[in-house]
């Protein structure tokens, strides 16, 4: 095969594995892999290549890459410790280790958004006092996303899946129990009532969330952190 030949071989093999759901390197197989903004964060580390098989290659001389993502030929290093495999989609990202975490029953992982941790839908209504004390005996504590976006992921996923009953979530006098304010998560005209700790936060999977009286019983989400 002349030079000529080769170079065009070589353009059709890389344009080829830019599209392609997997790329093997040296045996090696990176899967297709789509990740939220958040999750991803700031790469560990970046270069500049030509060809997606060598980002491939490049990750694969960094022990601890576990995800790489090959955009305008700028190859991006990342250490996640979670499946990178959630909604919405970023082109063009593969993983060569998708870490599955281990919850115990009845708690487990929500296939695509294993970065929540391990959850519990409880379906046995209680106030939220109760709700909140039932998951602290269990060693977890009411649903508190680290952002809005984890929110609305999780409030979709019940949603996709008619699972439209009201949730208690971690949430009380307007602030999540780590403390944090809670911002862009409210219905429309929400929260409406006082700002105090008579109010507590209720998912509602068709809408968004509202507060409302903490006596009130509903079902509840417990969550254990990664």
């Amino acid at each position: 095969m002349n030079l000529q030949l080769l170079t065009s071989s070589l353009l059709v093999t890389a344009a080829v594995m830019v599209e392609a759901e997997e790329v093997t390197y040296t045996g090696v197989m990176w899967k297709a892999a789509n990740v939220r903004d958040s999750i991803k964060g700031a790469p560990v580390e970046e270069v500049t290549v030509k060809w997606e098989l060598a980002c491939a290659a490049e990750a694969q001389r960094r022990p601890w890459c576990t995800l790489y993502c090959y955009i305008g030929n700028l190859c991006s290093f990342y250490n996640v410790t979670f499946p990178p495999t959630v909604f919405p989609a970023v082109v063009n990202c593969k993983t060569i280790s998708a870490v599955r975490i281990s919850c115990s029953p009845p708690f487990g992982p929500v296939l695509m958004l294993e970065d929540l941790g391990c959850l519990y839908t409880v379906t046995t209504q209680r106030n939220w006092i109760a709700s909140r004390d039932n998951c602290l005996s269990y060693g977890a504590h009411l649903f508190v996303p680290r952002t809005s976006e984890q929110y609305f992921a999780l409030k979709d996923h019940y949603t996709s899946k008619g699972l439209l009953n009201w949730k208690w979530v971690g949430l009380t006098a307007r602030k999540w129990l780590d403390g944090r304010l809670a911002e862009d998560v409210w219905n429309g005209g929400e929260p409406n009532g006082p700002a105090d700790t008579s109010q507590c936060g209720l998912m509602q999977p068709e809408w968004s969330m509202d507060d409302k009286y903490c006596v009130e019983s509903y079902e509840y989400i417990c969550q254990v952190d990664l």
